[in-house]
């Protein structure tokens, strides 16, 4: 907000007039003079220099227009659905953090959108991801009181599939309360009055058992055949998640900010509340996956794997054997 005044040749501003629209339209080029008359009259009112422009307008090969903006120095092109998508992406983050629910979606179009016009609305909408993508990857980040757990999920047409889980059954509320309080043994004999509800302190304390949680991320990554950029969103599970410091290394570990809308404290119930949904015949299907490999010992102690973790269940696989010897 605010832009025009100061950055008036990156400010993108009415472009939804572009959506849908060839370059050669007559009707582009009137309002493109008006956007001129609107940032003249805002650097006016500022006293600012008259002589700025704002954003240009381009064609490209197929004669559809494109925002040009600076970028570092470089010229870079926009499509207008790509604007609106960013614009999009923004309000809905912001609805994310202020609704209990995620907003339901929906299309408005000016009553004066022709057909492709239409199209290019529904294509922003799809970029922002208010649409249904094909593949939806999501990770579930779960740091509750006894372990770490980390679920890589696929969602299509009403069907979440876990493609990959990974877990440390020693990263937990416990396992770092058993570093607190081996701190406060310590200092409890140098100092009388000590305030260890700082969150530095703390954080500080247990910094090197959140990072653990690094390695099960990269596992399940791997497991499930889905790269850093391909996870659309992240969820955070339990109580320990509010942390400042595990928020912000499941940024670093994801590359973006975890999912505000959903409560960390309520996510488990949520789940239990889901499932018995569907046991109840709701349309929705939820396709666990195994977390451990099963098989059975054969000769010379070994396991002979039948089904591989991080497969579908429920499962069955069959296998012939022989005895190793006669009677």
């Amino acid at each position: 907000m605010g832009q025009a005044v100061i950055n008036p040749h990156n400010t993108v501003f009415g472009f939804k007039c572009l959506m849908g629209r060839q370059f050669k339209d007559e009707e582009l080029k009137d309002d493109a003079a008006h956007w001129f008359v609107h940032i003249l009259f805002t650097l006016a009112k500022s006293n600012s220099l008259l002589g700025l422009k704002p954003f240009k307008i381009v064609t490209q090969s197929d004669g559809m227009p494109a925002v040009e903006v600076d970028a570092c120095g470089k010229p870079q092109k926009h499509l207008p659905e790509e604007v609106s998508s960013m614009v999009l992406i923004k309000t809905r983050e912001l609805a994310d953090q202020c609704l209990s629910r995620k907003p339901l979606r929906g299309h408005r179009f000016r009553m004066y959108f022709n057909d492709a016009q239409r199209q290019a609305t529904k294509d922003a909408d799809r970029i922002s991801g208010l649409l249904d993508s094909a593949n939806s990857v999501v990770a579930v980040y779960n740091l509750c009181g006894g372990t770490f757990d980390i679920s890589i999920l696929k969602m299509k047409s009403g069907v979440f599939e876990a493609k990959s889980t990974n877990s440390d059954a020693y990263l937990g509320g416990k396992d770092l309360h058993v570093v607190l309080a081996q701190h406060i043994l310590n200092e409890f004999e140098k100092e009388a009055n000590i305030d260890l509800g700082r969150d530095r302190t703390f954080e500080g304390l247990v910094i090197s058992l959140i990072e653990r949680a690094l390695e099960p991320c990269n596992k399940a990554l791997q497991d499930a055949g889905v790269k850093v950029p391909d996870i659309d969103d992240v969820i955070l599970v339990g109580g320990l998640t509010r942390m400042p410091h595990v928020v912000e290394t499941v940024k670093q570990i994801f590359g973006r900010e975890p999912l505000k809308s959903v409560k960390p404290d309520k996510a488990v119930a949520i789940g239990a509340a889901t499932q018995g949904g569907v046991l109840a015949g709701n349309d929705i299907l939820l396709l666990d996956v195994g977390p451990l490999s099963l098989g059975i010992e054969t000769l010379g102690g070994i396991m002979t794997k039948l089904i591989s973790r991080n497969t579908t269940v429920p499962t069955k696989r069959s296998q012939v054997f022989l005895t190793a010897a006669d009677g």
